[in-house]
C-alpha cells in the first residue's frame, strides 16, 4: 500500500512540473506556497491541479476554489457568500520566491514550491 502512496506522490508531482509555462513556474501552478505572516504565524497555501486550494493559517483551515487570470491569482473560498479575493503576482525568482500584492495594496514576499503534501489515506484522519 505504501509503494501505491509513493507511485502517486510521484505521478503527482511531475505532473505539476509539467504544468509550469516555458518559462518556469508562475504564481497559481500547482504547488506549496508559504509567507511568514507579520506577527511571525505561518501561513501554507496549497494549489491542487483540479483548481482548488487549501489553506492554513495558524489553527484555521480554509478551502476553495482558485484560478489564474494573466498575473493575478483569485481565490474563492467555500463558505457561503465568500467573496473572491485577487492577489497580483510578481514572476518567481530562483530559488522559488515572488512578491504578491493583495487588493489593499500590501506586498508579501512568497515562497513556492512544486512540491504538494501526499494526501491522507481515508480513514487515517479517525486514527489520528
Amino acid at each position: 500500500m505504501r509503494n501505491w502512496a509513493s507511485l502517486a506522490a510521484i505521478i503527482c508531482l511531475a505532473a505539476c512540473n509539467a504544468e509550469a509555462g516555458p518559462d518556469g513556474p508562475a504564481a497559481g501552478d500547482p504547488g506549496t506556497y508559504t509567507r511568514m505572516m507579520p506577527d511571525g504565524v505561518l501561513n501554507t497555501t496549497v494549489v491542487r491541479a483540479d483548481g482548488t486550494y487549501e489553506t492554513s493559517l495558524g489553527k484555521t483551515t480554509t478551502r476553495g476554489k482558485v484560478r489564474t487570470e494573466g498575473d493575478k491569482t483569485c481565490f474563492t473560498a467555500e463558505a457561503e457568500g465568500a467573496q473572491e479575493a485577487c492577489w497580483t503576482n510578481g514572476p518567481i525568482r530562483p530559488g522559488g520566491t515572488f512578491e504578491s500584492t493583495n487588493a489593499s495594496g500590501d506586498t508579501f514576499t512568497i515562497t513556492y514550491s512544486s512540491e504538494l503534501p501526499a494526501e491522507k489515506a481515508a480513514g487515517a484522519e479517525a486514527a489520528e
